[in-house]
């Protein structure tokens, strides 16, 4: 696919740390940004049960996947909920972007280590 105007930007997790601060600088730079969450924004979107029925938004070039459960503790508490979200759901509506394409970033950290080495570097997998 060759992108010869861009269109808009899709931020999922629009209104969590990470995401304000992606689509606060793209809207600075001038680009068109549509915002979603769980919660709300033109096109909510929950990744735990609807990232292979979401409806992708005209126009939309590129997404920036933000959204998380980023707590370690609800994670350890609510494992399969915290998979649904961080993995089957990212996962999901990933492929469907590419499918439609759709250019896909995707931020992530350390956190996706067992922590058992310290400070991994960005080629490293897990074992």
């Amino acid at each position: 696919m060759v992108v010869t105007e861009p269109g808009a930007i899709v931020v999922v997790g629009g209104e969590a740390i990470l995401g304000a601060a992606v689509v606060a600088s793209l809207e600075a730079s001038g680009r068109r940004v549509i915002a979603t969450s769980h919660r709300r924004g033109p096109a909510p979107l929950d990744l735990a049960a609807a990232a292979a029925t979401w409806p992708i938004p005209a126009g939309v070039t590129a997404a920036c996947i933000c959204a998380a459960v980023t707590s370690i503790d609800d994670c350890r508490r609510f494992p399969r909920a915290a998979e649904a979200v961080n993995v089957t759901g990212t996962i999901t509506l990933a492929r469907r972007l590419v499918a439609a394409g759709v250019r896909v970033v995707f931020p992530s950290s350390s956190l996706v280590f067992d922590g058992t080495r310290p400070r991994p570097r960005s080629a490293t997998t897990q074992a």
